[in-house]
């Protein structure tokens, strides 16, 4: 018999032994979760893939949920796991889940029976990527469950207690003073089966370590009933005057069920973020049994007890920003998400300019709490915001209680880059959410925020813009500063047929901006518009309108060899503000095309706007004119945008021979680098399979390697890369080192396919040491799918040089580049990647050559890896060598120490192997390892 168990983590058991494959993997634990959690009543499809594939449309959600379900039932070796069309639930023949006989258990009121089977918290130190809804069930299922099990407990206590049977009310009591140690309910119910049993001392030691834990953790002090009992059987212990046994400074009452008013940000009793689940009740179950065993001294010994933190003050660090071209936001967050929580109910943001002057860190828990001590602060929000692919970003946000160290909240969103405004909203409305919970919040316009009318109105200036739009539009407005940088002021919805919407925001000088619904009736009116004059919110409230004027048509096309070509891309921002304007691509006629399916693009007229960087790119390509690169007015000095692209010469340095493609740059394997793109153009990335006289696709998206190439680290910090780091890991003096003075040559036939040779150095790097580098690349043998890279390493300098040398690469796999999982085989020799449902396809690198294999290190977005990390990932002192959890994943593989004299070299060879299946890949490395050893032989 099958069973989940939801309780104290997640599993999949069958008969008491834990289940492998897809019932391993976390979407599809998820997804059994999340159907345990239903019981009989199911879930239907659509709320399944929203939970799981927020990010997906609703076709591709369906697919990925059919693909998870098939996983599960062949894995399990259940056909009929799942039952239902609709509404989808578990087989109860086939399945059961420790949940539904908990509930079960309290429905047939036994609670002794549902006490035994509640393990630990529900779902306890279990996550997903980007959680979203899915995080809030969790966080919501394990409130509720929680509560049903102290109810349980109190239940079975009360009984015992009533029958006089004070040693098993004791061990209920003790049980739910475990669950909730600031519970004054249990800490009395404890007290009084002691004081039966008459161990009056035992039962005064777990007040006394009550109360200072209340104060220590919460500012608070009991209940009126513990105090009573404490300071009764302390009197009668030893004849004299009662003593107070806590402390009454600046502490307030606690209350069970709700939290001090005005005591600690975080309700202990409230359900932790799943990510941090695990640590966070072990300290609560930890503290719990200090409580009972008189090991209370750690809980008053930190040594930042004296500090005062204002509970109500809310500091916002600056964030770490790693995209060198979104820089400005790294106080541009600062003072974003002050003005957004300042005067929500008692919160206050401390000033930006007092938290930038007193940040000494980076984005970790440690920074974080010396901020809250050096301005006074009992609440901090620290975060980064990261690349995510070329026109993407990943803001990551962690609300802690500067006092005891907490987590309270751990966000990740994931927008288009110009949508960190957007992203910033979300942050904000959840750290508000999160607080909610142990205070009131209340959106207010008071103190320095003024509130601001609009009517967004259509061209004619006098009648709504709603008449133009479907019915039950819905409107976005935002208020954004004059002056750099881009800031929100305000934000807000208009709800179609309203015509009129209050904004709030700070006094200043802000512009109107409108998003209006993405929609092909839009006819001239542009998708985004922007006031070209601000409005000026001083002293009191303002009314100000704002006229959606129709725009001008973008002219200009994409060729591809003088012939129309359908999808190139484009994007335009808007220059003062740096936020996306507009974003579509090239349609069949070569014209442009918005994302929602407009033709041609329309802009606002008379502002300026410039053109993201390599918006014409296009696989195999070279662009033979060159777009705008600075700002320009719309649409009298520029009215059209040409991208007339040709074939790429990066042709020639293309291996096809099978059905894996491959094009080998100077450095770079792939060859998507944006240093030679005006110059041999854009390679063809990686791209399997790809059948026999089929040509591989323009498409950027389908390469599964979106940049990777050699690295080599010399320690401690010293990294030098054939592939540009920038966005993927932290760059030196120069994120890129190796292949600038690049020559090649090349030879082909018909039957072995090409030899690519690359002469190049580190000499153009601020940071080089002196290398050359000779490297030749090989197409394999058919029908094994591989592709070899011989690198070639001599020491030009005079001094001896010690280093370790490898591979680095960013795999995405699939149409979902979070959606994939990392291993590592043969010995360290062979890391891949796939999508996490294992149906492939597989690609990745084996590694050979005259030093041994180190270093296996797998890493996400969100762990961009330091300069010396990089060094260690190389040799191995940092060691990741599995990556099971579904997410975007980087990873470094090493080989070394390799130490060369004057003049000495070194050969280092990587093999890029792909399969439709594991097995295939295994065998594929094998062919290319086979390979590699006769190449080695010859002279």
């Amino acid at each position: 018999m099958l069973a989940v168990r939801v309780f104290g983590g997640l599993a999949v058991e069958r008969d008491g032994a834990q289940c492998g494959g897809a019932a391993a993997r976390r979407k599809t634990l998820a997804l059994l979760a999340l159907l345990a959690g239903a019981g009989r009543r199911g879930l239907s499809r659509d709320k399944l893939t929203a939970y799981l594939w927020p990010e997906s449309d609703t076709e591709h959600g369906r697919g990925l949920l059919k693909q998870a379900c098939y996983a599960l039932r062949r894995d399990l070796g259940a056909p009929e796991l799942f039952l239902g069309s609709i509404e989808l639930r578990l087989n109860p023949g086939l399945i059961s889940s420790d949940v539904e006989s908990f509930e079960g258990a309290l429905d047939q009121h036994d609670p002794a029976r549902a006490v035994s089977l509640y393990r630990g918290p529900f779902l306890d130190g279990f996550y997903l990527n980007g959680e979203g809804d899915f995080g809030r069930w969790v966080e919501g299922e394990r409130a509720r469950l929680a509560k049903l099990m102290s109810d349980a407990l109190q239940s079975l206590a009360c009984a015992a207690s009533e029958r006089g049977e004070h040693r098993t009310a004791a061990d209920w009591w003790r049980r739910l003073a475990e669950l909730d140690p600031f519970s004054s309910r249990a800490a009395l119910g404890l007290m009084t089966a002691l004081e039966a049993l008459g161990e009056r001392a035992e039962a005064l030691q777990h007040a006394r370590l009550h109360g200072t834990l209340l104060h220590q953790e919460l500012d608070a002090a009991p209940e009126a009933a513990v105090v009573e009992l404490a300071e009764r059987l302390r009197g009668e212990s030893d004849g004299g005057p009662v003593r107070r046994w806590y402390s009454r400074r600046g502490g307030r009452r606690s209350s069970d069920g709700v939290a001090p008013e005005h005591a600690a940000v975080h309700d202990p009793a409230a359900p932790r973020s799943p990510r941090r689940g695990a640590g966070v009740t072990a300290a609560k179950l930890a503290l719990g049994a200090a409580l009972l065993t008189g090991i209370g001294a750690a809980l008053v010994a930190r040594p930042d007890r004296h500090v005062r933190l204002d509970p109500d003050l809310v500091a916002v660090a600056p964030f770490d920003v790693l995209p060198p071209q979104l820089a400005l936001w790294r106080e541009g967050l600062v003072d974003v998400l002050s003005r957004g929580l300042d005067r929500a109910g008692p919160l206050r943001a401390v000033t930006p300019t007092l938290v930038t002057r007193e940040w000494r860190g980076r984005a970790d828990p440690a920074s974080a709490a010396e901020l809250g001590r050096r301005t006074g602060a009992g609440l901090v929000l620290y975060g980064a915001l990261l690349g995510s692919g070329p026109d993407s970003v990943q803001l990551t946000a962690t609300l802690v209680d500067a006092a005891s160290g907490r987590t309270l909240a751990e966000l990740a969103y994931r927008d288009v880059v110009d949508r960190v405004d957007r992203m910033s909203d979300s942050v904000i409305a959840a750290v508000s959410r999160e607080l909610r919970r142990t205070r009131p919040i209340v959106a207010t316009a008071a103190g320095r925020r003024h509130r601001i009318t609009t009517n967004v109105l259509g061209p004619d200036g006098s009648a709504s813009i709603c008449g133009l739009l479907p019915q039950g539009a819905q409107v976005p407005v935002r208020l954004f500063n004059s002056t750099p940088p881009p800031l929100l002021g305000g934000y807000g919805t208009l709800a179609c047929p309203e015509s009129r919407l209050h904004l709030s925001a700070p006094a200043g000088s802000w512009y109107l901006g409108v998003e209006l619904p993405p929609a092909p009736g839009l006819g001239a009116l542009p998708w985004r518009y922007l006031a070209t004059s601000p409005v000026a919110i001083g002293g009191g409230d303002a009314s100000h309108d704002i006229v959606i004027e129709e725009g001008s048509r973008l002219g200009g096309r994409a060729t591809f060899e003088g012939k129309p070509v359908e999808g190139v891309g484009l994007t335009v921002s808007y220059e003062s503000q740096g936020m996306m304007a507009a974003y579509g691509g090239s349609g069949k006629d070569g014209r442009w095309v918005e994302f929602f399916g407009r033709s041609p693009v329309v802009l606002q007229k008379g502002v300026r706007y410039t053109l993201r960087p390599f918006s014409c790119e296009f696989l195999g390509a070279k662009l033979v004119n060159k777009p705008p690169t600075g700002g320009f007015l719309f649409p009298s000095e520029l009215a059209a945008i040409d991208c007339t692209l040709v074939r790429a010469p990066s042709a020639r340095f293309t291996h096809d021979l099978t059905r894996l493609v491959v094009t080998a740059m100077p450095g770079d394997i792939g060859g998507l680098s944006d240093e030679f793109v005006h110059d041999v153009g854009f390679g063809w990335g990686v791209q399997f399979p790809v059948a026999a006289g089929q040509s591989p696709s323009h498409d950027p998206s389908v390469s599964q390697l979106s940049s990777g190439g050699l690295m080599i680290g010399i320690a401690p910090g010293r990294v030098l890369s054939g592939v540009t780091r920038r966005d993927l890991a932290a760059c030196g003096a120069a994120c890129r080192d190796l292949g600038l003075d690049g020559r090649v040559h090349v030879t082909a036939s018909p039957q072995w396919g090409k030899r690519v040779t690359w002469r190049y150095s580190d000499a153009r790097s601020p940071e080089g040491v002196g290398l050359r580098v000779v490297q030749q690349s090989f197409d394999g043998r058919p029908p094994a799918d591989y592709v070899l890279f011989d690198f070639t390493i001599t020491n030009a300098g005079p001094a001896t040089t010690t280093f370790h040398a490898g591979f680095f690469g960013d795999w995405d796999i699939g149409v979902n580049d979070n959606d994939d999982v990392g291993f590592t085989e043969m010995g360290g020799r062979l890391m891949y990647q796939t999508d996490s449902d294992l149906r492939g396809p597989y690609l990745g690198t084996l590694l050979s050559g005259d030093a041994p294999i180190t270093g296996n290190y797998f890493f996400t977005k969100a762990a961009w890896p330091s300069l010396t990390e990089q060094v260690d990932a190389l040799a191995g002192r940092l060691s990741r060598p599995a990556s099971d959890a579904p997410g975007d994943y980087r990873y470094i593989q090493g080989a070394g120490p390799i130490t060369l004299g004057h003049e000495q070299s070194a050969d280092l060879w990587i093999a890029v192997v792909a399969g439709d299946s594991r097995e295939q890949l295994l065998a594929n490395a094998a062919w290319a390892a086979a390979d590699i050893a006769n190449r080695r032989r010859r002279p």
